[in-house]
């Protein structure tokens, strides 16, 4: 990334708007991706709008237990952005065993 004429290294996980707002052809997003911690677990992998979580950060996201499932939840990222039908609907076990 470059500001004021200084390149700096991006790690971030997003999209740059730079081309579109430029009026240049906006790339086409990567259709799968994997997020691990810093020693090497995965944590999850993402396939176009849905996610299946193998990990996750209770609480504080840097100081907080990593708790791992015995059933990795999938998550449809496009209808649940904010990833919370697993705790909140009564049916998402259901829905769980009857596609998994």
């Amino acid at each position: 990334m470059e500001v004021c004429d200084k390149t700096f290294m991006n790690h971030l996980d997003g999209y740059s708007f730079l081309p579109y707002f430029k009026g240049r052809p906006t790339p086409r997003r990567a259709t799968s991706s994997s997020t691990f911690s810093d020693s090497g677990d995965l944590y999850a992998v993402r396939y176009d709008d849905w996610k299946i979580s193998f990990k996750a950060v209770v609480g504080n996201l840097f100081n907080g237990p990593e708790r791992s499932t015995n059933a990795a939840p999938v998550t449809n990222l496009r209808m649940d952005p904010g990833e919370r039908n697993q705790s909140e609907s009564v049916l998402y076990g259901r829905w769980w065993g009857e596609n998994m």
